[in-house]
């Protein structure tokens, strides 16, 4: 096993990851996991882009205002 990070991060209100952007949307009650709202389209039978984990981030980042 891999020491080198901890397994359970703090993770602070202005860290630059998924769970703090604006864009974030959390399906995981109703079995869909975190996603990401930014290019979603609404159609019908779609789903927003899947994120990675909670620690993930990506170029479209924005500090959500909680």
């Amino acid at each position: 096993m891999n020491t080198d990070k901890p397994i359970h991060q703090c993770i602070k209100d202005k860290d630059p990851i998924c769970v703090n952007c604006k864009y974030y949307i959390n399906l995981a009650g109703v079995g869909f996991g975190m996603r990401c709202s930014y290019n979603f389209s609404k159609k019908e039978g779609e789903l927003p882009e899947k994120i990675p984990s909670r620690y993930h981030s990506c170029e479209h980042f924005k500090l959500s205002k909680k």
